[in-house]
């Protein structure tokens, strides 16, 4: 009786061990076939129960994008889910058609060599014409070329019209047209550039640009170039990819003119955090923040791509916004390096391109320190100034010492005390600092304005706030200088 309890507890401890063995197995088979590296944002995002999807696009398939819209020419939405059915795989793209109580049927299917999943990017929009509707799928190789497939809807099927791959970038560029419905952007051109054939030096790149011939349905090479980029300026490290470049400008670069306003000192009094004009560059995710006047537009990276303005490298950010699976319209933002501190930044607009410095420290510390230095040095000028006599039209003589003091008389009253100068932003006041009583003024705080040309001062009464100053009585006071300074 005594074995038989052993033998079930040994039976018992070792069923544990085997499931847990097996589920350890599993896991790591999981994982080599990509199941463990579902995104679960993505998994989110899809429009239909993983579950059921896996029926279609197998077991464990890690899913990359998706979208509920309308992709062809009726009025039903379809399905579109970007996969890779492991780690190891390229991306496939299923378009489903959708019927009542979510059924599902494969309406079309297309497979291509992009591997990177962060870099792909679906698009359905008119390419060619205003009405035409067009597929077009990017993104990267395992060994990172640059590829796109476009594909157009004709008579119910989707034509592949060209695959483009290049070392670099394949870049799509457009042109508005006005219309009697308004205005649409349609292709202009695709710019490939490629490392130059029979060259060994990574700094020249080939550049082709294609066009579309609509009679032929065909897309032509119309202008080649070769591009040589020679510079100083960075490592050419910093150049070797569009997340290099990007994580090297990466931070707050701020509007050129503000390098002459530190020089100059000139108008840092109407600068403060919320007119400063700055862009903001961030990484993982990669985001591009433009503040103009008083307002932040942020720009998050639907797509990366290297350009060139002239033999001057840079990379253009392609956003739709917030969220790239819905439609919403494209914006493009160029940036280049054209010194070690000094980035050209051209977009979104059609006519936005605005130089940018990079500093040590924030901008705001720089203005605090001038404004510091310059309210320092307008202070001593003021006490200067008041190192003298004055006398008043209503016949109030005060005097002012080197030491801050000040002795005021009328008739037979005679008052003395300290002074300070201090700076509120709508100018410098003085406050009187009464030994005894103040019986011949009416206030201890005024605005003070000095009139160096006509040796006189004006004060005006205020009233000091927790939060600000306000002026009391607008009948200003004014001071007229009686003699030498008494030093």
């Amino acid at each position: 009786m005594k074995f038989k309890y052993i033998f079930i507890f040994i039976l018992f401890f070792s069923l544990i061990g085997c499931t847990k063995n097996s589920k350890n197995d599993e896991e790591s088979f999981s994982s080599q076939n990509g199941k463990s590296d579902k995104s679960e944002n993505e998994m989110k995002k899809l429009p239909m129960n993983y579950n059921k999807l896996e029926n279609y696009l197998g077991d464990s398939f890690i899913p990359v994008y998706s979208v509920k819209t309308n992709l062809d020419n009726d009025i039903d939405d379809e399905i579109c889910i970007a996969y890779k059915q492991n780690n190891l795989s390229t991306v496939k793209v299923v378009i489903f058609d959708l019927f009542p109580k979510n059924t599902i049927k494969i309406k079309a299917e297309f497979k291509t060599n992009i591997f990177d999943k962060e870099s792909f990017l679906f698009q359905f929009q008119n390419f060619f014409e205003q009405k035409d509707l067009t597929l077009l799928i990017e993104g990267k190789s395992e060994d990172k070329k640059s590829l796109l497939y476009i594909y157009r809807y004709e008579e119910g099927e989707y034509v592949l019209i060209k695959e483009f791959a290049a070392d670099y970038s394949v870049i799509v560029n457009y042109t508005e047209v006005d219309s009697e419905s308004g205005k649409y952007s349609k292709m202009k051109d695709i710019i490939t550039v490629d490392n130059y054939i029979g060259v060994t030096n990574s700094n020249v790149q080939q550049k082709s640009v294609y066009k579309w011939f609509e009679d032929q349905k065909v897309f032509t090479v119309v202008e080649t170039s070769k591009i040589v980029f020679s510079s100083n300026i960075v490592h050419s490290s910093v150049y070797a990819s569009e997340e290099s470049f990007l994580d090297y400008i990466k931070g707050v670069w701020y509007l050129d003119k503000y390098e002459y306003i530190l020089k100059s000192n000139e108008q840092i009094d109407k600068l403060n955090n919320n007119n400063i004009e700055f862009v903001q560059i961030s990484s993982k995710p990669y985001e591009i923040g433009i503040k103009n006047e008083d307002y932040l537009n942020k720009y998050p990276a639907s797509k990366i791509f290297r350009v060139w303005n002239g033999n001057i490298p840079g990379v253009r950010i392609v956003s739709f916004g917030l969220n790239k699976n819905k439609n919403s319209r494209q914006k493009d933002i160029e940036v280049y390096l054209i010194e070690a501190n000094r980035l050209k930044v051209i977009g979104p607009n059609k006519f936005d391109e605005k130089d940018y410095i990079r500093l040590s420290k924030p901008l705001f510390e720089y203005i605090n320190e001038l404004k510091e230095a310059k309210i320092k040095k307008e202070t001593t000028q003021i006490t200067n100034f008041l190192v003298k006599d004055f006398r008043s039209p209503e016949g109030v003589l005060i005097s002012f010492t080197g030491n801050n003091e000040f002795n005021i008389q009328k008739d037979n009253i005679n008052e003395k005390g300290a002074y300070k100068i201090t700076y509120d932003k709508s100018g410098y006041l003085i406050t009187f600092l009464f030994d005894n009583k103040n019986n011949i003024f009416k206030y201890s705080n005024y605005y003070i304005k000095l009139s160096k040309e006509k040796d006189y001062f004006s004060i005006l009464p205020v009233k000091i706030k927790i939060d600000r100053v306000v002026v009391d009585d607008f009948r200003e006071i004014i001071f007229y200088k009686l003699g030498e300074s008494k030093g």
